[in-house]
């Protein structure tokens, strides 16, 4: 199957802190036959954190935000958790569902 993706690219301001509150994303996802909306919202900056991941340490900051997927089959409410280092993007992403870890990912090597 093909997946193609349409929607609005997220950013992050260079001078982000907690606190800030950021505008929502949206998204388009087709595979195959099948279309899936995304909805990103309520997204905020919680904290700055160092932190150390198999990659090493990092200064982040730590937003927080409401995810909702929809489409058949398959429709779902995620809270989101992601560490972001200036210069290198995101290092750590948590999710939730219904308060229980997801799934959990972390930056391995930077090259």
């Amino acid at each position: 199957l093909q997946a193609t993706g349409s929607g609005v690219l997220s950013t992050l301001p260079a001078n982000i802190q907690p606190g800030d509150t950021l505008p929502a994303v949206s998204a388009m996802v087709k595979v195959g036959p099948f279309k899936y909306s995304l909805l990103i919202s309520e997204r905020k900056v919680l904290r700055n954190e160092t932190i150390v991941v198999p990659a090493g340490r990092f200064d982040c900051v730590v937003i927080s935000e409401q995810k909702t997927e929809s489409g058949p089959g398959h429709n779902r409410s995620l809270t989101n958790f992601t560490w972001y280092s200036k210069g290198v993007g995101y290092v750590r992403h948590d999710t939730y569902v219904e308060g229980k870890l997801e799934t959990s990912e972390t930056l391995q090597s930077v090259h």
